[in-house]
């Protein structure tokens, strides 16, 4: 920047219209995934070249239910080492829950997911 000339920013205002007006909270929620422990049996089918996930089940319980995913909310990936994971965040069973892929030892993880809100600043 040049010097005598200043970058000019308009003031951060909390009054805007699609923010409410009067004397209200604001709260933020954030999510994170914790991983489990627990050994899973994933059915994955593969649809139009895209993996979509079926139902997860818990091998290492008695009785194993299947979870069925009611939806896939986001899918991405990255690099642990050598190997690509494959995330899905997914919803079930009125539960949020992250699924991840290791595509080089093929092995599944589970992450539950949990919500937790920040405190309002206003």
């Amino acid at each position: 920047m040049q010097a005598g000339i200043q970058a000019s920013r308009p003031p951060i205002s909390l009054d805007s219209p699609w923010l409410p007006s009067g004397n209200v909270a604001i709260m933020a929620t954030i999510s994170q995934a914790i991983p489990s422990s627990a050994s899973i049996r994933v059915a994955l089918v593969i649809e139009s070249g895209k993996l979509k996930p079926v139902w997860f089940e818990q091998t290492d319980k008695r009785s194993s239910d299947r979870i069925f995913i009611k939806e896939i909310c986001s899918t991405w990936s990255h690099h642990q080492g050598s190997a690509k994971i494959i995330n899905f965040a997914i919803t079930a069973g009125g539960n949020g829950y992250q699924l991840s892929l290791n595509t080089e030892a093929f092995t599944w993880v589970l992450g539950v997911v949990e919500e937790s809100e920040f405190p309002s600043y206003r």
